[in-house]
């Protein structure tokens, strides 16, 4: 099993266009045992998503020194995020300097289908049409990739 490391994280938000998830900071701090409420976001995670008891994968101890995952739900949002194109943006704060070649993963559970384009990174957005409507798929405007 792969772990991954903590990079001293102290906070991380989700905006989605201007709006922030979550809306107060987590004051995140492993080395003090401060990381009850990242781990209770991690445990309920498994309830919302697959409709089941939020029992997690990992006990406290696990999570924290095997994966420390972070899940945001940006499942209630206002009218304004819900309609158009919107911006995705994530920040890490940590405590020190992130090691060099320290890679963040990321994965975004939605409930349309996207397919990313590298070479010209565009975004389409692939919704199901009925088989008699043939259509291209639309591309996505207001969201960014970078290198």
């Amino acid at each position: 099993m792969s772990t991954f490391d903590k990079c001293d994280l102290t906070n991380i938000r989700v905006f989605l266009n201007s709006e922030r998830y979550p809306y107060n900071d987590l004051f995140i701090d492993f080395n003090n045992e401060k990381y009850a409420t990242l781990y209770e976001m991690f445990s309920n995670f498994r309830a919302s998503y697959y409709e089941s008891g939020n029992e997690p994968i990992f006990s406290p101890k696990e999570f924290k020194d095997i994966s420390p995952i972070a899940h945001i739900d940006c499942s209630r949002q206002k009218e304004s995020v819900q309609q158009g194109s919107v911006v995705l943006r994530i920040e890490l704060e940590t405590a020190k300097n992130t090691p060099k070649d320290t890679t963040a993963y990321c994965l975004i559970l939605y409930d349309r289908v996207f397919r990313y384009s590298p070479p010209y990174k565009d975004i389409y957005n692939d919704l199901p049409v009925p088989s008699d409507v043939s259509r291209p798929p639309q591309k996505i405007r207001g969201i960014k990739t970078v290198d």
